[in-house]
């Protein structure tokens, strides 16, 4: 009997134009009232998750920044932060690269410079606690608040022209491509997977009693901690080849339609 269900966001919960499906929050009431732990995991900041699950917060786990923060509810459960030496090496190497625009991810807000518009919409897209600044690794630390991600953007294509110079990243860090424009460098061991695990542990449920989707290469570790594990139709190879399971796409209700045939008798779509 699964006890616990672990969902990504960006092309796995949430469709092309970033939102959920019609009548998921219904959906997502009814398994919380059948006591399913619901986990919400994704590289997005946790105050931008909360604005997705309105009436919500204080219900749901989120593992945010791809496993770096986790939060029960309102409450700050978990932060792993990075070492300084291991930001000021990544920021040598960044600073190198010509497309990218590092975002400093600390536990109460994230740290950028000022980039082009469309850029920074972007970025606010997923971080809805920002300070624009010239100094942002300066302005966390004089803010006593511990930089535990940095979120690597390019505009255009990050597995062609970041990752590559990520892949094997300065010592203290590790990185993971989680998304066309984003690779995320964090605490080695940090994941999606080892923050569900940690969750697993405190709760008392096993592997065995927990589902998990997702569609990106971030995602991979959070698919091996669970037994029931998903990949959406539009996922990556690696994640599909991974997974025990394929479900519908992002765009076709995918979750969705999964856990009403694993938990039958949850709310039909909105429009059915």
């Amino acid at each position: 009997m699964l006890r616990l269900v672990a969902a990504d966001m960006d092309g796995t919960l949430l469709d092309s134009d970033k939102r959920l499906a019609p009548g998921f929050l219904p959906l997502l009431d009814a398994l919380l009232r059948q006591g399913v732990t619901f986990v919400v995991a994704s590289g997005r900041q946790y105050f931008n998750l909360l604005r997705f699950f309105p009436g919500f917060e204080e219900r749901l786990w989120f593992v945010c920044d791809n496993g770096v923060i986790v939060y029960h509810g309102t409450r700050l459960r978990r932060v792993t932060p990075l070492a300084p030496e291991a930001v000021d090496a990544a920021g040598e190497v960044i600073a190198c690269l010509p497309t990218a625009e590092p975002i400093y991810c600390g536990a109460a807000c994230a740290y950028l410079t000022p980039r082009p518009a469309a850029h920074e919409s972007d970025a606010r897209n997923f971080y809805e606690r920002c300070r624009l600044t010239a100094s942002p690794v300066q302005d966390a630390r004089a803010a006593a608040d511990p930089i535990c991600k940095i979120a690597v953007y390019d505009p255009e294509d990050a597995a062609g022209r970041v990752y590559p110079a990520l892949k094997t990243p300065p010592a203290g860090l590790t990185s993971v491509l989680s998304g066309r424009n984003w690779v995320d460098l964090m605490p080695p061991g940090a994941s999606k997977g080892t923050a569900l695990r940690a969750i697993q542990a405190e709760l008392g449920i096993g592997p065995e009693a927990c589902a998990a989707f997702g569609d990106y290469e971030n995602d991979l570790p959070l698919l091996g901690a669970c037994a029931e594990s998903y990949a959406m139709a539009n996922a990556r190879p690696a994640v599909r080849a991974a997974a025990r399971h394929q479900t519908l796409s992002n765009d076709e209700d995918g979750v969705g339609t999964a856990l009403r045939r694993l938990f039958p008798g949850l709310p039909r779509p909105c429009h059915a």
